[in-house]
């Protein structure tokens, strides 16, 4: 293994960092000193202190060279119409508004940000193509830039292979591509609508091609914040937001943006994707817009019948249509009960309450903390009790339904438990730990749509949430849905494997160290080296 002092590593790393917004994660660094040390035997360094002054240096040895270090530490990977749910909702919703927004200037202008070989750029000239009738009429301009000036020439040439194109249908290829031997050519009439740059996103001379990179309705940048550091995202989302034109949106990857403070937008969420809009107030946008999700909120109780006391149902692992059994045996670990979700909102709600029992109860806080304290004896029916009892109950109306959601959870009354998790929501929406209980629930009861909406909602609200991110892949492992269900077990490992290994993760009774093993055994079962 190659090893460079830890000095100049992190001399090199803040280096990235700073030229290009670029953070080289720790668990990266094995890959990361490996070409480093490649590219000390290519120019016949003696020592890794010489590159460091290399590429600090002002000659145009250092140029050539930082240009060959991004050639290999950005990823090139990319194909047309990447990421289904993001296509569906392009096709669908985000460019039918602006099209129809446009009708009277017949103008588009879409910047595709760390476009790579052009895969998405050119999807989206697809699209325009398929959802303009009279595209002839209209002034459409594409853009797309990256930071590697090779990626960049690939885009231009639009040459492919079979597998950048494994997204689209056999009559879009056909439609749209012209072969040439083993290789597909895009036709000439889409590469027109597409401009290509090589530029750097964080860079201050950014503004050299300004004319160019203003007045936008869309801006794709998908895939690229995830390997930047906090300030160089803060930096470019605050360019993104003075490119787009008021009302006009910028689509990135899953969660990309979670944690980041998001002047001047307004959080949109859909099943498939966060989009976020230019909005005409510069005050951030703390709560998500849930309203294009499909409705998961409709009651499931009136308040007319509130108070009829459905029979007690013990939880009980549910059945699915695709369930595999081998799977099963890993994935019931998560699902085998709700019970443990609830105990722990439980131990959220009651932080900072007295745990003593309580011997005189006058106040209504008083029969709070005596609904508590009965909670964690699992005495639910008289934390039900001193619930009733209590007076001003709109003083305190979070904590009841947080508190009944718990109970009934409990007790098996899953339409009551679900309800109440649904009231706490309309009060609090930005709570990870709800939207969890509720899909547990609603795993209960079967509905199993339902049950993804709801964590996606939760690892929005949380990025770190692991518990949520298991429970995904546990879904779509059970859905046998490999590709997701690895995507999501990557991305607990990646936070697992940042925590001290005898950490207690949040929301189980395990170890990182105990349940990193027991994800890559889930991998294992689905087909896969864990290592991959």
């Amino acid at each position: 293994m190659v090893t460079i002092p830890q000095a100049v590593l992190d001399k090199l790393k803040a280096a990235i960092a700073e030229r290009f917004g670029i953070y080289i994660r720790p668990q990266d660094d094995a890959p990361f000193c490996k070409k480093i040390h490649s590219r000390v035997q290519e120019l016949k360094l003696s020592t890794y202190e010489s590159y460091c002054d290399l590429l600090t240096s002002a000659s145009d040895l250092s140029q050539s060279e930082w240009r060959e270090l991004i050639r290999q530490i950005t990823i090139s990977e990319t194909y047309f119409m990447r990421d289904k749910g993001h296509i569906h909702l392009l096709q669908n919703s985000i460019l039918p508004e602006l099209i129809k927004a446009q009708q009277s200037t017949k103008t588009l202008r879409i910047w595709s940000a760390g476009c790579s070989t052009g895969g998405e750029a050119y999807s989206i000239a697809i699209l325009l193509q398929e959802l303009i009738p009279d595209i002839q009429n209209w002034r459409l301009r594409i853009i797309g830039s990256d930071l590697n000036p090779e990626v960049v020439q690939k885009a231009r040439q639009a040459v492919y292979s079979e597998w950048s194109l494994r997204s689209l249908t056999s009559k879009q290829k056909s439609l749209y591509f012209t072969p040439q031997g083993s290789l597909w050519r895009l036709n000439e009439s889409l590469c027109k609508m597409v401009t290509f740059y090589s530029n750097n996103l964080v860079d201050d001379d950014f503004s050299q091609n300004s004319s160019d990179f203003i007045n936008f309705d869309l801006i794709l940048c998908r895939n690229v914040f995830i390997y930047f550091e906090p300030q160089a995202i803060k930096k470019v989302l605050h360019r993104f937001h003075i490119a787009l034109k008021t009302n006009c949106y910028l689509m990135t990857g899953h969660m990309e943006l979670h944690g980041q403070k998001l002047d001047g937008f307004k959080v949109n969420v859909f099943p498939d994707a966060v989009v976020y809009q230019k909005s005409t107030t510069s005050h951030t946008s703390n709560n998500p817009d849930f309203r294009n999700y499909p409705s998961t909120t409709n009651s499931l109780i009136s308040n007319s019948t509130y108070l009829i006391n459905f029979p007690a149902v013990t939880p009980t692992h549910p059945s699915h249509p695709s369930t595999s059994p081998s799977l099963a045996e890993f994935t019931s670990s998560t699902w085998e009960s709700y019970r443990h979700a609830s105990h722990n909102l439980a131990d959220s709600v009651n932080s900072g309450s007295s745990s003593h029992d309580i011997t005189e109860i006058k106040t209504d806080w008083d029969r709070l903390a005596a609904a508590e304290s009965a909670i964690s004896r699992a005495a639910y029916r008289p934390a039900l009790n001193y619930l009733d009892q209590i007076q001003e109950k709109r003083l305190h109306t979070i904590k009841i339904h947080q508190l009944s959601s718990i109970i009934y959870a409990n007790l098996g009354e899953l339409k009551f438990a679900y309800h109440h998790c649904q009231e706490v929501i309309k009060l609090e929406p930005n709570s990870p730990k709800t939207y969890y209980l509720m899909a547990h629930i609603a795993d209960e009861m079967g509905k199993y749509d339902e049950v993804k909406q709801l964590l996606k909602k939760a690892i929005y609200l949380d990025l770190y949430f692991v518990a949520a991110y298991l429970a995904l892949g546990d879904m779509y492992g059970r859905e046998s849905d490999r590709d997701r269900a690895l995507k999501m077990y990557r991305s607990t490992l990646d936070i697992l494997k940042a925590l001290p290994s005898s950490a207690i993760v949040e929301e189980t009774d395990l170890t990182a160290a105990e349940l990193i093993l027991q994800v890559e055994e889930r991998m294992r079962w689905i087909g896969v080296g864990f290592s991959l």
